[in-house]
């Protein structure tokens, strides 16, 4: 019945619509794990940053000095660490690296 009701002209338009509809979906499937792939890239650099920082501090107050550029190195570390969300653990950690002679 419905064949006969709809024209030619119609049926492209309804074609279309349902093929848009299924690239809109086949689309959006794909940026939802291209996201899900993003965050945890983003967990990964957080972890390794953190680790690399933990690292250093316990270098250098064992040490018991610290350089100017090590500082500022591990800063930038510590400054991409802090805005991939990182927490206070490692900002008490930079706090006490700061306090370190600089040699």
């Amino acid at each position: 019945m419905l064949l006969k009701i709809l024209n030619f002209d119609e049926w492209v338009a309804i074609i279309e619509t349902l093929a848009m509809g299924g690239i809109a979906a086949a689309l959006i499937g794909v940026l939802r794990s291209k996201w899900k792939s993003l965050k945890n890239v983003e967990k990964a650099q957080r972890s390794l940053l953190c680790y690399r920082i933990v690292q250093e501090h316990a270098r250098y107050k064992g040490i018991g000095h610290i350089s100017a550029y090590a500082l500022q190195a591990i800063q930038g570390l510590y400054d991409e660490y802090a805005n991939l969300g990182g927490d206070g653990f490692v900002t008490r950690l930079m706090e006490e690296l700061k306090t370190l002679p600089i040699e």
